[in-house]
Order: structure tokens, then sequence, then C-alpha cells
């Protein structure tokens, strides 16, 4: 028997696909996806909020079935009055969940699309930890597409309503991405004591791997490895951080910074490490950052780098653009191969134009 344990992410995907049947009336479908979710429910990491959608769908799915049962021969929707207030809870958890999906899946334009759709029903939610949530989510979505007034509005409310509840850690994840907000805008020092902050509030090592993740990337990037592979290799201690997709991502900012410190010999080896785990994460930043990496330190081969802008270009990642085509031409510029080099900071300037551009419609 198979004891895996899955995520809720992964389930509240596999009951957006049941919902969506039991929309469309697909009802073979939908007895078999809703014994599939059943059976992943059973053996979900512990989530109130995706057993009460579980169960929600759950109860939709047999009104629509006593309806068929009944004789109805047109089954155009469940009667609004035998759903009652759970109707827009429903519609609500489908959009949320669904954006979760994309979010998880480095689709954060298609994230915020449902975001904004689940935003209108937020009112029918009525729990405080809910809504926290949910701007949580909105704001670390918007982070991602560099959009950082709006993400900050909404972490900002988000610790708010974290703080009041008493969650710490939900409250420190907060400081951690408004710490990455200042980072990347070159506001060091602020950013340096919202790390410290978060670090002293951890309770777990989850969070405490999440942010010294977070300090190492904020020393890489204003030029401090060592003190950068020193946090990074904190956080690989933890096996709370190290076995999961976190500790992935740790692997490929290790292996940059080792480069960065002139340490080719231990870059290598950690990048290997971080292909095949961004390769197992399925995780197409972070393949395309180890891509940079090897072009750059190892292959001495550009068509890497360029397949790297290429892949992050694709995911509307204009921060990271910038990123790897700034590296490239610092790497270039040393080697005095200063036209190439003035190539990637044309690509990396075009980038930061782009990431200023406002809205999840641009293309």
């Amino acid at each position: 028997m198979s004891t895996k344990v899955y995520g809720a992410i992964e389930v509240g995907a596999k009951i957006v696909e049941w919902h969506s049947c039991i929309i469309a009336h697909s009802f073979d479908q939908a007895i078999l996806l809703k014994d599939e979710c059943q059976h992943l429910v059973r053996r979900m990491e512990t989530n109130d909020k995706i057993v009460a959608y579980f169960s929600l769908v759950d109860f939709r799915h047999e009104l629509l079935f006593q309806r068929k049962l009944d004789g109805t021969e047109e089954i155009e929707s469940v009667p609004a009055e035998q759903l009652g207030p759970i109707e827009p809870l429903l519609n609500y958890l489908y959009y949320f969940v669904s954006g979760q999906n994309e979010f998880r899946n480095e689709r954060y334009r298609a994230a915020i699309r449902l975001f904004n759709k689940a935003e209108r029903l937020l009112e029918y939610v009525k729990d405080d930890s809910e809504e926290a949530e949910f701007h949580y989510y909105a704001g670390y979505t918007y982070y991602h597409l560099n959009q950082y007034p709006i993400a900050c509005s909404y972490i900002e409310n988000a610790r708010l309503i974290f703080d009041r509840l008493g969650y710490s850690d939900k409250s420190t994840s907060c400081d951690v991405i408004l710490g990455g907000i200042y980072s990347e805008t070159n506001y060091e020092q602020k950013a340096v004591e919202l790390f410290d902050k978060a670090l002293s509030h951890c309770e777990t090592e989850a969070a405490k791997g999440i942010v010294l993740q977070a300090m190492a990337l904020n020393g890489v990037r204003y030029g401090q490895y060592s003190k950068a592979i020193d946090l990074i290799e904190k956080a690989l201690e933890l096996n709370e951080h190290r076995d999961n997709y976190h500790g992935m991502r740790s692997l490929s900012i290790l292996a940059n910074a080792y480069f960065r410190n002139d340490d080719f010999k231990a870059g290598e080896l950690k990048l290997q490490q971080a292909e095949s785990e961004a390769s197992f994460y399925n995780s197409e930043e972070y393949q395309a950052r180890c891509l940079a990496n090897r072009g750059l330190y190892v292959n001495d081969d550009l068509t890497y780098v360029d397949q790297a802008i290429s892949m992050l270009q694709k995911r509307s990642l204009d921060f990271e653009v910038a990123e790897v085509a700034k590296e490239a031409a610092d790497v270039l510029r040393k080697k005095g191969e200063w036209e190439k080099a003035l190539n990637y900071l044309t690509i990396a300037f075009d980038a930061r134009l782009n990431q200023n551009s406002m809205g999840v419609e641009q293309s």
C-alpha cells in the first residue's frame, strides 16, 4: 500500500478538476474523480481549507446526482436555493485553489487572473485567517511579477491579520517577502532589518530555512559571497528545508555563490545537484538559472545563457531575466568582451523597463 503524503495544493488541484466536471455535468468522470479525491484527502498533509473544499464539492456532487436520479431531463445547474450560502464560497475556493495551483507551477499571470476573480467573492468567506491567506498569496504572486507596490499592499494586509491571530510563522513569511522587495529595490539596510526580525521569530526549521535562504540571496545580490555561502549551507543543514522545493532553490543559489566566489570546483558539484533537483521539481525558473550558470562558469558557452533567458522571458519573469543578463554582462566585462557585455546589458535594461509595466495583461 502506498504511504505517500500528498501536498494540499496538489490535492486542491484535483478537487478543482472534479468540481469542473460537476459544473460541466460530466457525470461518469465526476464519479471517478470523487473516488480519487477521497483517496488523496485521506493521504493529504493537514489542511482544513482543502478538507472544507472537498466537503462543499461533495455536497454539490450529491445534489446534482440526486436531480439526475430523480429523472430531471435537463440539468442546467443546481438551483441557488438548494446551494444557499455555499455557492459563492464554492466559487471562491474554485478560483483561489486554481490560482494556488497556477502559482505552484510558476504561471504567475494566470494565477493573478484567478486571484482577481476570487477576490470579488472574498466577502462571502467571513474568516480572518482565510482572508489573510488570500492576501498573502496575491501579494506573493505580484512579487513574482515584480509589481512591488501592489505586492507590498497585499502582504502588509496579510501580516496585520496574521499578527492579530498570533500566526507567527505566517507573519514571518510576510517579513521575508517584504525583505525581498526591499533587497531587490536597493534598500539593503531595510531588507537586513526585516530578515533579522524574521529570523528571531522563527518557530520551525522550515521557517528558519526560508529566512536563511532570503538572507543568502541578499548577500549574493550585494557581493557578499562568502557570507551567502555560509547562510545557505546552514539552511541546507535543516531537514525541513533541504528535502523539498526550497532546498532545490537553495542548491541553485549555493552553486551560483560558489562560482561568483571563484570556487569553481565546489560550484560545479553543487550545480550538478541543483540541475537534478530542478528537473525533479520541474521548475523552469531554476532549470533556466542552472543553464545560465553552466554556460557562464562551466562550459563557457553563451548559447546556454541565451536559452536560459528565453525560458525566463516565456514565463514573463522579467526581474530574473535582468539578473541573469546582468550577471552575464559582468562576467564578459571581466574578460574584456565589451561588445557581448553590452548586448546583455541591453537585455537587462529592457527587462527592467518591462517589469515596471503595470498589469498582468502584458505579453
